[in-house]
C-alpha cells in the first residue's frame, strides 16, 4: 500500500511538471509569437523609411542633375561668346595689317 502512494505521489509529481512544463513553452511560444510581431513591425518602419529616403535621393539627384545641366549651358555659351569675341579680334587684326 505505501508503495502504490509512492508510484501515486511520483505520477502526480511527474504530472505537475510535465503541466508546468507545457505552461512554460506555451509562455514561450507566445512570447516568442509577440516577437516576431514586434520585428516585423520595426523591418516594415524600417524598409518605409529607407523608401522614403531613397525618394529624396532621387529627387536631389534630379535637381543636382538639373542645375549641373544648366552650368553646363552657361558655360558653352560662355565659350561661344568668347569665340565669337576671338574670332572677331582676330578678323580685326588681319584687316589691319
Amino acid at each position: 500500500l505505501e508503495a502504490l502512494r509512492r508510484q501515486e505521489m511520483i505520477r502526480e509529481a511527474e504530472s505537475g511538471k510535465s503541466k508546468t512544463e507545457i505552461a512554460l513553452l506555451g509562455s514561450e511560444a507566445r512570447i516568442g509569437k509577440m516577437e516576431r510581431k514586434i520585428l516585423h513591425h520595426d523591418l516594415s518602419s524600417v524598409e518605409e523609411t529607407l523608401g522614403n529616403v531613397v525618394e529624396r535621393l532621387k529627387v536631389i539627384e534630379s535637381e543636382e542633375n538639373a542645375n549641373l545641366k544648366k552650368k553646363l549651358a552657361d558655360k558653352e555659351m560662355f565659350l561661344d561668346l568668347t569665340r565669337m569675341d576671338r574670332d572677331r579680334a582676330e578678323r580685326r587684326l588681319s584687316e589691319s595689317i
